[in-house]
């Protein structure tokens, strides 16, 4: 039976239907329907370049007809032309003006350029004339909620879904509401119904895959996108997507493969740059993700987050120099931080303290109020803060709070859940909060908001913590250290805040409750001595790996045992056993562990472990001080930039300076030497948390004391 192609397409037969519109064109090249109908294929193939091409044509030949701009104009927002649709979907209502579709798509048009209050004025108009128009009603509330309208969009879709509850993209549209406004369970069933109803519906799998991913649930947030990648190939978004949740499950390798997908499928895709560097960074190949970074900034200047990135992730490569981090500190500032001079004087004059408030506002903001390493620093300072002098606000940016955020939530005065808001919207609530003192833990990692201290949001803003380096904003008053990981010799040289240096280092450290007691040293019943990091393996760079492996030479018969979560990865695995075979260490002397989420039982791993090593240039913080509580001292080599100075500034704390190497060449020697002291090193291991506990790092309400005193001394400096 011989089928025309109309009735191919309307049987779904695309292939056929295309291949006779080319037949009957080769038999006449002028006929329009062939045309239309072949450029309406090819665009539903997303063949968009040749579709267009013969919509355009028969446009061209058959100006009058409406259907035919209409369906050119569709196309055209199809392929996400919108400024190229706008005119031919005016020109058929310049004609009809009445005609409700191409006023849905006019809509959807300049919605798509950002004029959203302009679509929502069209789709009202298509409703006036269609009341049952739904897609044009759920266009609405999409148009609505982009405005900041979100009960009026709400309204609509109820509208929408009232009369016809098993619309689509009504569905669509509920669930991605019901997930902005982070009601993720109520949004994940959503989606599992209209999946229910069309299993194929790429785009509610997508959708399901965030959710997912928001509520932690990564393995099956990464099995959702694998649906979406086997039902759409040609998805960039649908392959990065899929590459960060399976970072996420620590399948490292996997996330790689599906980012080169990506970016084969998108060159110019700068978000999937973003996440191959990220995920190379992670799997120890730092260079080359601060590579794949700047082939992103190369395609988009315009990226902070990937700068960020960068200067972050330089403390962590051999051989930098304080003049190379500084370098690119303040390339972020000349490309990101362009604050307005009239906003940044008013926020930095003290007026708008009232005179009988008697206390001083301290607001803390970050990403990371969550089961996060900054938490075991910061909660012991707001336990111990001075409630007579200072009222503590937090500024909460966790997209997924847990029962540590509830913790720092309890401890502060007055919570801020500012997750997913603009800087502007952060910068007027500091500032109606009067926050006098405004602290940033984040620097430049991950979810940062450099942004908003460019724009000097209060009269005096400071960095700690979170960060070890400089943040490069002259916005930022003070950084918040100490005389060894900023010595006053380096004063007025690559840092553009001041230093207020705490007299007995600046971290203090609260070890969780229900931590197992110290045990007995390994080498006692092993026989051997064994060798520790649990940091991770970005950290670890080839200078890490040549020193540790000397080590190892040094100390006959010693181990040495890795732990950390991108070890699931076999691929990475077999990287680092390849690296320190190189160096003469057999695999045979590796111990390779995975990371346990369990607070606890990570600690309990320290009891395998009788000398950490710390890490080079980049230094340990949070696992130095879990060792340390656990008995564990690490030698850790000092360097020319911050990062290098953090173990050099704990053990300091500690009185353990003896354990700190100024040259590679002694560290080897500090290992070597206190290997052989096996009774000493029982010793010292015994002793450890109590010494740990009677210092300022372990004392939280004399550490509360010297903090407050700095920030005191820097604030009354600004009202002198």
């Amino acid at each position: 039976m011989h089928f025309t192609p109309e009735q191919l397409y309307a049987a779904g037969r695309l292939d056929e239907a295309q291949l006779a519109c080319r037949n009957r064109l080769a038999t006449n090249p002028a006929e329009h329907a062939a045309m239309h109908l072949l450029g309406i294929i090819l665009c539903r193939q997303k063949k968009f370049d040749e579709g267009l091409s013969w919509l355009a044509r028969a446009v061209s030949l058959q100006p009058d007809k409406p259907d035919y701009r209409i369906n050119y104009g569709l196309a055209l927002n199809e392929a996400e032309r919108w400024s190229e649709s706008e005119p031919v979907l005016k020109s058929v209502l310049a004609s009809v003006p009445d005609h409700p579709l191409a006023l849905l798509n006019l809509g959807n048009s300049v919605h798509g350029q950002g004029r959203s209050q302009e679509a929502v004025t069209l789709y009202r108009r298509a409703l006036e004339l269609n009341p049952g128009y739904h897609d044009a009603r759920v266009n609405l509330s999409v148009a609505l909620k982009a405005l900041g309208r979100h009960d009026q969009a709400t309204a609509e879709l109820k509208a929408a879904l009232g009369s016809a509850p098993a619309h689509p993209q009504a569905l669509l549209e509920q669930g991605r509401l019901l997930a902005d406004q982070k009601r993720y369970h109520e949004a994940e069933q959503v989606f599992r119904r209209l999946l229910s109803m069309d299993p194929g519906h790429h785009q509610a799998m997508y959708c399901l895959g965030i959710v997912l991913s928001e509520q932690g649930n990564w393995s099956q947030s990464a099995d959702a996108y694998t649906e979406v990648v086997r039902m759409r190939p040609d998805l960039p978004e649908g392959w990065q997507a899929l590459a960060v949740t399976l970072r996420h499950c620590n399948r490292i390798t996997e996330s790689l493969v599906a980012l080169e997908k990506a970016l084969q499928l998108r060159p110019a895709f700068t978000l999937a740059w973003q996440s191959y560097g990220s995920v190379l960074a992670e799997a120890g190949r730092i260079e080359e993700g601060i590579e794949a970074w700047r082939r992103s900034l190369s395609i988009n200047p315009q990226q902070p987050v990937i700068r960020s990135n960068i200067v972050y992730t330089l403390s962590m490569v051999d051989g930098v120099t304080r003049a190379d981090l500084w370098r690119e500190h303040q390339g972020w500032a000349e490309h990101h931080a362009k604050p307005d001079a009239q906003q940044t004087q008013t926020a930095r004059t003290p007026a708008g303290r009232p005179a009988d408030r008697r206390k001083i506002r301290i607001g803390y903001i970050s990403p990371d109020l969550r089961l996060h390493s900054v938490c075991y620093f910061l909660i012991p300072l707001l336990e111990h803060h001075d409630k007579q002098k200072f009222e503590i606000y937090c500024y909460s940016d966790v997209g997924c709070p847990d029962q540590t955020t509830l913790k720092i939530q309890q401890l502060s005065d007055h919570w801020r859940d500012v997750s997913g808001k603009p800087t502007a919207h952060v910068r007027q609530l500091i500032q109606q909060d009067q926050i006098d003192i405004l602290i940033d833990l984040a620097g430049h990692t991950m979810g940062n908001r450099m942004e908003l201290f460019a724009l000097r949001s209060a009269p005096l803003q400071a960095s700690w913590l979170g960060y070890p380096e400089t943040t490069g904003l002259t916005t930022v008053d003070y950084k918040i250290a100490d005389q060894i990981v900023c010595p006053g010799s380096e004063d007025g040289q690559y840092a553009s805040e001041r230093i207020l240096r705490l007299p007995n280092g600046y971290h203090c450290y609260l070890a969780p409750p229900g931590c197992p007691d110290i045990s007995e040293l390994p080498a006692s019943r092993n026989g051997c001595i064994t060798f520790g990091s649990f940091a991770s393996l970005s950290k670890l760079t080839p200078s890490t790996v040549r020193l540790w492996s000397e080590v190892l030479k040094q100390v006959p018969d010693s181990k040495l045992l890795l732990k950390a979560r991108q070890l699931a990865d076999s691929t990475v695995r077999d990287r680092y056993c390849s690296m320190f075979a190189a160096c003469g260490i057999p695999r045979s002397r590796l111990t390779l562990e995975l990371a346990i989420a369990e607070t606890i039982q990570h600690l309990g791993f320290y009891r395998e472990v009788d000398m950490v090593l710390d890490t080079y240039p980049y230094n340990g913080t949070t696992t130095l001080c879990e060792g340390l509580w656990m008995g564990v001292p690490p030698v850790s080599l000092s360097g020319p930039i911050p990062a290098s100075r953090v173990g050099a500034s704990l053990l300091h704390s500690l009185g353990l300076e003896d354990w700190v190497a100024e040259t590679p060449e002694q560290f080897v020697t500090i290992a070597k030497n206190n290997s052989q002291d096996v009774a000493g090193l029982a010793a010292l291991r015994a002793g450890l948390r109590q010494r740990f506990s009677q210092s300022t790092l372990g004392s939280p309400r004399q550490f509360a004391r010297e903090f407050e005193a700095g920030l005191l001394e820097a604030f009354s400096g600004l009202h002198a």
